[in-house]
């Protein structure tokens, strides 16, 4: 999670008329940033065009509007430079202790792939290792009933020479068997729990319980059932 600064932009407009719109208003507890900004740029010698829309800023004018003169806010603003407003999320991140300012950043946080992975979740080393010629991205990214096909074809035959790898094929099986009968196939295990729809998450965890192989036990599905074929929902 990161912070998505064109939340705080208003990319028609110049500065002068509020494209940095966190920084607007009287009334507002960080409207003084603004004054920051304009007592940074008299100091700096490249001066950027703030009566020109955000849109049409050059990238350098943007970057110097976006992360200022320098990394640190509180020593920026000692010696009267711009700190930026990455450097004015950097400040409040250390104040994260108080709760208003918890519920001020969560308005601008967001979800960004990692530059060096790209998403993957793994180490270079790691992604050198490939079962099949599939890595492990690879197999999570893959829909369930492709990848049934695919244990059965490349890790099923191997189960037999090892008793621990026997029993986790058999767990793994079961559980991509009931994904699949439940009508879930489609999915992928690198799909985000949040992305799911009610009906799939109702699914999900019946297969959870399912693949728990337990004896004697009584499942009692309160409504509503939402997203169960029904062949499996309850009378």
């Amino acid at each position: 999670m990161t912070i998505d600064y064109n939340r705080c932009i208003k990319p028609e407009l110049s500065v002068h008329d509020g494209a940095i719109h966190i920084f607007e208003g009287d009334g507002k507890v960080f409207s003084e940033c603004k004054r920051d900004l304009m007592r940074g740029w008299r100091k700096n010698a490249r001066k950027v065009r703030l009566d020109v829309p955000w849109k049409d800023l050059k990238q350098w004018e943007r970057d110097w509007l976006l992360y200022g003169d320098g990394d640190d806010p509180d020593e920026m603003y000692e010696q009267g430079l711009w700190y930026g407003i990455a450097g004015f999320f950097k400040y409040l991140e250390s104040r994260t202790h108080k709760m208003h300012v918890r519920v001020y950043l969560s308005r601008f946080r967001t979800y960004q792939e990692c530059p060096s992975c790209h998403g993957l979740r793994l180490r270079p080393e790691a992604l050198q290792f490939k079962v099949g010629g599939k890595s492990m991205p690879e197999l999570s990214g893959m829909p369930m009933d492709e990848l049934l096909t695919w244990v059965d074809r490349y890790v099923t035959p191997r189960a037999d020479e090892d008793p621990g790898l026997k029993h986790a094929v058999a767990e793994l099986r079961s559980r991509l068997e009931y994904l699949n009968e439940v009508g879930l196939g489609y999915l992928t295990s690198d799909r985000s729990t949040r992305s799911l729809s009610g009906g799939e998450i109702e699914r999900v965890s019946l297969t959870t319980c399912l693949g728990a192989s337990l004896t004697d036990t009584l499942f009692v599905l309160d409504e509503p059932t939402v997203g169960l074929h029904p062949a499996i929902r309850p009378v």
